[in-house]
């Protein structure tokens, strides 16, 4: 077998079927350059209020009707996919991810997970 180079990681997040926005927002603890690198925040994010750039993602995506109409799967791709320099949607970064939420019978609560690679 081939020398493998990758690195794998696997995100579980819990999104509460009437409060999924909170749960949404979890998607950018994967990538730190939006919750804690300014670098990459917008030049007025933290001027508007907003503890960093994911807060203020949220905030936004949380007002916009179309996101609030979309299912919460088409939710979890529009975060991953809303900037190219986030974590998953960056191909300099991330090889690849795959996304699965579930949602547990007589329960409330969904189960996102989000397994994706690194690396060469």
């Amino acid at each position: 077998m081939g020398r493998n180079n990758k690195n794998i990681g696997l995100a579980v997040i819990e999104i509460d079927i009437n409060n999924s926005i909170k749960g949404l927002r979890e998607i950018f603890n994967l990538d730190a350059d939006f919750t804690e690198n300014e670098e990459y925040y917008r030049d007025d994010t933290l001027k508007l209020g907003f503890n960093n750039e994911a807060d203020r993602i949220i905030d936004e995506l949380s007002k916009d009707e179309k996101f609030n109409n979309m299912a919460i799967e088409e939710q979890v791709e529009a975060i991953i996919t809303y900037s190219s320099y986030f974590l998953l949607n960056n191909s300099t970064y991330c090889g690849g991810y795959e996304t699965t939420l579930t949602q547990i019978e007589h329960c409330d609560t969904l189960v996102l997970s989000i397994a994706y690679h690194t690396g060469t």
